[in-house]
């Protein structure tokens, strides 16, 4: 009898480590599948400096940093799909890459890119931006034509500034014959009044859309008028087949543009300004709970946006009962996309398909079939615009020039300390991106992606703000006016009157000297402009 107990107590003592270790066994099993490597290689002949590789895990949005002075880092990482972004002096990179589990290798090759070259053209820009490789101008989109802006640049001392008002609209020749005294017509100027619905380009030339008032104040027409390099105004057309009581946004299309009211219902295609409009008649969804709330042209396409939420209305509707419709309209036919049950912030082509950024995510999708597919998606971004074969998309590190198809791409501007406040307008050759500086003043910055710079302006501005004496800077293209801590505004015996003391503000700006030259950067090419130095 003792004996049968003792084996029963044996089989049990046996099974019960067994059962332990399964149990371990099990644990490290689930735990290894959760983690992996991923080994970024870093393809750059001359690395100037220290590589900065910044991992963001796409399903928990942390981020994880580390810094190394060779062509290769390796990383334990939980298993999922990160975003590698990699910096260094020589260029920039930005990979989408899955990580598998069980402790296996991801292998990812880096190649880095020289940052475009970048330059300030403007400092309080207004919502709607118009830039002409010239000058910048700004204005309140659908605005009253005195809120229309030009941003000057800086010359010597005097830093970059604004000038707005109903003046910088004129320059209309009007003949008036009556005040000739030898029967030449004499041109005057006249002021415009009424509300600027956009500036287009067409075949090189700038243009603006203006809902005009007439006099008395009460008739309206819309006109185009064509602006030269200052944005000084030029021929005046009336434009035809508009309806006068309504207000429209106007957008380049291949050669001409296209018109379409601010409710979004009325089309029409201009091939040149003086042509008469084509209405564009397109099928539009039979839902009527959808409306439009987004307007798209690329190329000879228009797209459309339909939806039962609108951007900054008052509506609370649940995730699930969402509904867009993209109606792609072009010459031939018109067809349509569902993509339901997502905020629709902005949308664009890309690829064969449409990015669509949703409460900051960036959705890419395919077309199979004429039916949306996921592919992947990008965190943390700001805005997003379709240029060419790029897709540029703005996140807080910078602004990157994106390959759909390759899930890859590189900084074309990194924002170095500077807050982004989204892309504001693209050209085929650069746009025009808002940043905020540590005084909260919001900047324009230029990106020219035909050309690059070692010189990272945005750095520069960044750097030379955080030193200790500098109360101000403002930068235009190659002017860098620094304002320095000169002390306290009193009374000066020796020249009786107030100012600041000389010593003090001589010590200042000596010591301003000092420090930007300890800085790491080139400044090769720019002029340095310190308030109170002869």
């Amino acid at each position: 009898m003792l004996y049968h107990f003792n084996r029963f107590l044996n089989f049990i003592r046996t099974h019960k480590i067994l059962s332990i270790v399964s149990v371990i066994s099990l644990f490290l099993v689930i735990l290894l599948s959760q983690f992996g490597f991923i080994e970024v290689n870093i393809k750059q002949d001359n690395l100037k400096s220290d590589t900065k590789v910044k991992l963001l895990n796409q399903k928990t949005s942390k981020t994880t940093s580390k810094k190394t002075n060779t062509s290769s880092i390796k990383k334990l990482v939980r298993r999922g799909t990160y975003e590698v972004s990699v910096f260094n002096k020589a260029g920039t990179s930005f990979n989408i890459k899955s990580v598998g589990g069980f402790l296996r290798t991801t292998k990812l090759s880096a190649n880095l890119k020289s940052e475009n070259y970048s330059e300030f053209i403007g400092y309080n820009p207004k919502a709607c931006v118009n830039y002409n490789k010239i000058v910048a101008v700004s204005w309140g989109c659908t605005s009253d034509t005195s809120v229309f802006t030009i941003h000057h640049p800086a010359i010597g001392l005097q830093p970059t500034y604004n000038e707005s008002g109903p003046r910088v609209l004129t320059g209309r020749p009007i003949q008036n014959q009556s005040s000739s005294n030898n029967g030449e017509y004499e041109e005057t100027a006249d002021e415009l009044s009424g509300t600027i619905e956009g500036i287009f380009e067409s075949n090189g030339s700038n243009y603006m859309l203006i809902r005009e008032v007439g006099y008395g104040g009460s008739d309206y027409q819309h006109v185009i008028y064509s602006l030269n390099g200052s944005y000084q105004i030029g021929k005046r057309t009336v434009v035809s087949g508009l309806d006068s009581k309504k207000l429209y946004k106007i957008e380049g299309m291949g050669n001409g543009f296209l018109i379409y009211d601010t409710s979004m219902t009325d089309f029409y295609r201009y091939d040149t300004v003086e042509s008469k409009p084509k209405k564009v008649s397109f099928n539009s969804p039979a839902n009527d709970q959808i409306k439009p709330s987004l307007v798209k042209v690329s190329g000879s396409k228009i797209f459309i946006l339909y939806s039962n939420y609108i951007k900054d209305g008052e509506t609370d509707i649940a995730t699930k009962d969402l509904i867009n419709t993209v109606v792609t309209v072009d010459s031939n036919s018109n067809n349509s996309q569902s993509f339901d049950g997502m905020y629709v912030d902005q949308f664009s082509t890309c690829g064969n398909g449409f990015c669509i950024l949703s409460n900051g995510t960036l959705k890419i999708y395919g077309l199979v079939k004429n039916k949306p597919k996921y592919l992947y998606e990008i965190k943390q971004v700001n805005t997003i615009i379709n240029v060419g074969k790029v897709l540029l998309v703005s996140k807080p590190d910078g602004t990157v020039s994106l390959s759909v198809d390759s899930k890859s791409g590189y900084f074309g501007h990194t924002n170095n300390g500077l807050e982004s406040c989204g892309i504001v307008y693209v050209h085929i050759d650069y746009y025009v991106e808002c940043v905020i500086d540590k005084y909260k003043r919001r900047s324009l910055l230029s990106v020219d992606t035909t050309k690059n710079s070692q010189t990272r302006i945005s750095k520069v501005v960044n750097d030379i703000s955080n030193i200790n004496n500098v109360t101000g800077i403002s930068v235009y293209k190659k002017s860098i006016l620094i304002t320095p801590d000169a002390g306290e505004f009193t009374y000066i015996p020796s020249i009786k009157s107030y100012g600041y003391d000389p010593e003090i503000q001589k010590q200042s700006i000596s010591d301003l000297k000092s420090s930007i030259n300890k800085l790491d950067f080139d400044l090769s090419g720019y002029k340095i402009y310190i308030v109170g130095d002869n």
